[in-house]
């Protein structure tokens, strides 16, 4: 599971991602093919080859393999020129590991016109920033990576979907959202951080600390969530689902509290197991665009309460919108 990352259109001109995918069948691809099988242990068990790629006019290629459940890359590299024979060379010194799952990967790329090979990490765990780490090829073997730390600017665009009767308390929810936006980003990032390690779900929380008051009303919601999609007869695995499709959080407005709850892109549409069918529903509980979550605000159940009441719907979106900051050092915080 891989988070595209967004440097390779902000580092234009500076880095150029220019390598090329040899087509099985031509020359280029069988001599590297040949060389890599050539290197492989006798006896082991080879992955399939992968990509065979290439720098342009540099004789640099490289055989890529994926292994283990990381989706771990494994390049090997040879220098060849037409007429000769492939020679396998070094890897360049990488501090990371290239596994899809960490957010990770390698690729060759022009820096600054020079050929390099880059990975591509996660600078932290609460953005898409990234660091790289350039190595660069020359005089026949790669030079020391230089670490590079890119942060970006972002944008959190909020759209109202769905408003009841009470167009004063959606203004007031609205206001909320670029807030709720930004943390649920940082929260979802980090979620994905812990599936990737193999970690448990993570409680969002729009607040560090709740009143006892508040830690009933999302238990309460939650049970109520639950109880509604099996009602409803819902697949066996959606009420057990609930708890990492939904988030659910109290708000405060207008000095009463409420129940918000927020999902993440792609997950939405279980929204019609747990809610209410009517108007309200209209173009909610469908996919928001890429990098996209929704904001539901429901009046907050009694004690007796069996239903989740809407009041109001958001979509919520993040997206770069440039860069902050570039800096040649390795500073990741994670």
């Amino acid at each position: 599971m891989q988070e595209a990352t967004p440097g390779a259109d902000w580092m234009r001109p500076w880095i150029a991602f220019a390598a090329v995918h040899l087509p099985q069948g031509t020359e280029g691809y069988g001599r590297i093919a040949a060389a890599w099988r050539a290197q492989r242990p006798k006896g082991l068990f080879a992955p399939p080859l992968g990509k065979v790629e290439t720098l342009q006019g540099t004789g640099l290629f490289v055989a890529n393999t994926i292994l283990g459940s990381g989706d771990c890359l494994s390049p090997t590299f040879f220098s060849w020129q037409p007429g000769g024979r492939p020679l396998v060379i070094g890897d360049p010194q990488l501090p990371l590991s290239l596994c899809s799952r960490d957010g990770s990967w390698g690729r060759f790329a022009l820096v600054l016109g020079q050929p390099a090979y880059l990975a591509t990490g996660r600078l932290n765990h609460h953005s898409l920033d990234e660091v790289m780490f350039i190595a660069p090829w020359r005089a026949g073997k790669w030079a020391r990576p230089c670490p590079v730390s890119i942060r970006f600017r972002y944008q959190y665009p909020v759209k109202l979907r769905y408003c009841g009767s009470n167009g004063a308390l959606c203004r007031a929810a609205r206001k909320v959202a670029p807030v709720l936006a930004r943390r649920y980003h940082a929260y979802s990032v980090a979620q994905l951080d812990a599936f990737n390690a193999g970690y448990s779900i993570i409680k969002f929380r729009l607040r560090a600390v709740l009143t006892v008051e508040e830690r009933v009303l999302v238990d309460r919601a939650r049970r109520i969530a639950e109880a509604t999609a099996e009602s409803r007869h819902a697949p066996a695995w959606i009420p057990s689902a609930i708890p990492a499709y939904f988030s659910f959080f109290p708000l405060r407005l207008e000095h009463r509290l409420y129940l918000g709850a927020a999902t993440g892109e792609g997950r939405s549409w279980a929204a019609r197991w747990i809610l209410p069918h009517g108007r309200w529903s209209s173009g909610v509980g469908g996919n928001p665009s890429k990098g996209g979550s929704e904001f539901f605000l429901f009046s907050a159940p009694h004690a007796h309460a069996v239903r989740l009441v809407p009041l109001a719907v958001f979509s919520m979106h993040w997206r770069v919108q440039g860069v902050r900051s570039i800096e040649a050092r390795d500073d990741r915080t994670g």
